[in-house]
Order: C-alpha cells, then sequence, then structure tokens
C-alpha cells in the first residue's frame, strides 16, 4: 500500500506540475500576447503622431514660405511708394522751378492760347499773384488776340507756379500748374518706375 500512495502521491505531483506549468505557460502566452498589443498599439500611435507632426511641420513650413513672401511683396510695394513718392517730390520740385521762369512759362503759355484762340476760343488765362511782369509781356505779346476779345490774362492769389486756361466761357478749365503737370509727367513715369523696380 505504501507503494501505491507513493506512487499516487507522485502522479497528484506530477499531475499538479503538468496543471500549474500548462497554466503558467497560458499565463505566459496571454502576457506575451497582451504584450505584443500594447506594442503595437503603441507603434501605431507613435506613427499617427509622426504622422500629425509631419502635416503640422509641412503646414508650418507653408505658412512661414507664404509669410516670407508677404513680406517680400510688402518690403517691393514700400519701396515702390518710397520711390514714388520721390519721383513726384523731385518732378514737382524741378516742374515748379521750371514754371517759375518766364522763358520756360511764356512761350508754353503763348503757344497754348494761340491754338485755342485759332479754334475760335475765348481764352481767360491765371498767372500767379507774383507773376506781375509776365503777365505785361503776355498782355504784349498777345495784343492783337486781346484787342479781338478773344483773349484775357490776368493774375490770381490762388494760381500756383504756372498757369490754367478757362475756355467756352468759363466752362472747360485746364490746369498747367506745376503741380498738376507734375502729377501727369509722374503718372506717365509710373509704368516704367515700376518695371525698373521688378
Amino acid at each position: 500500500m505504501g507503494t501505491d500512495l507513493q506512487h499516487l502521491l507522485d502522479k497528484i505531483q506530477a499531475e499538479g506540475l503538468d496543471k500549474a506549468k500548462a497554466g503558467a505557460d497560458a499565463l505566459l502566452a496571454r502576457a506575451r500576447d497582451e504584450a505584443r498589443q500594447i506594442v503595437d498599439l503603441a507603434q501605431q500611435q507613435a506613427a499617427e503622431l509622426a504622422a500629425r507632426a509631419q502635416q503640422e511641420a509641412e503646414a508650418h513650413r507653408q505658412r512661414a514660405t507664404e509669410a516670407v513672401r508677404q513680406a517680400g511683396r510688402n518690403v517691393m510695394l514700400g519701396v515702390e511708394k518710397s520711390t514714388r513718392e520721390l519721383l513726384e517730390k523731385v518732378l514737382f520740385r524741378g516742374v515748379k522751378t521750371a514754371m517759375a521762369l518766364p522763358e520756360v512759362l511764356t512761350p508754353l503759355l503763348l503757344e497754348t492760347v494761340r491754338v485755342y484762340v485759332a479754334r475760335g476760343e475765348t481764352v481767360s488765362a491765371r498767372l500767379p499773384k507774383d507773376a506781375e511782369a509776365l503777365l505785361h509781356a503776355l498782355r504784349g505779346q498777345l495784343r492783337r488776340e486781346a484787342e479781338s476779345g478773344s483773349v484775357e490774362v490776368e493774375l490770381d492769389a490762388a494760381q500756383g507756379p504756372g498757369f490754367s486756361l478757362r475756355i467756352q466761357n468759363g466752362r472747360v478749365e485746364h490746369d498747367f500748374s506745376a503741380a498738376a503737370v507734375a502729377a501727369a509727367m509722374s503718372k506717365t513715369l509710373r509704368p516704367q518706375l515700376a518695371e525698373l523696380l521688378k
């Protein structure tokens, strides 16, 4: 009976060990499975984070590139505006100086008046208040037109350097002031200036 008992105890112990080993193997297999799932999930999340980071980096790069482009455009627009303003100031100073010179203003005014008179227009010319000597010279040179009543030359405190003409009984006015001539010249030169700045 002793051997049978021993044999039974050995058998129980062997079965217990087999069961324990099978349980341990199952636990180990489940633990490995769960570990693999955790690793897979971590890798998936890392890939998603990397993709999102890549997208955000690309979006940031595009925004930065656009910001640099916009800054470049703003600089060019600023340079163009400053250059245009400088050109207008230089033109105005030059035209203002030229329009104050009798040797420039007299032939320009005479030719302009004679063109309108030749068309049968009655012309009223206005000169700056400080152009009294020029007024007398012009009246002398336009004596024939003045005698026919087709030309009148007068001083006007509101008139800047240059002159203005009224025709068709004052219904139409042409401005040949330094400011108007400089503005017209600037407008003509702007496209070439813009092309140079490009």
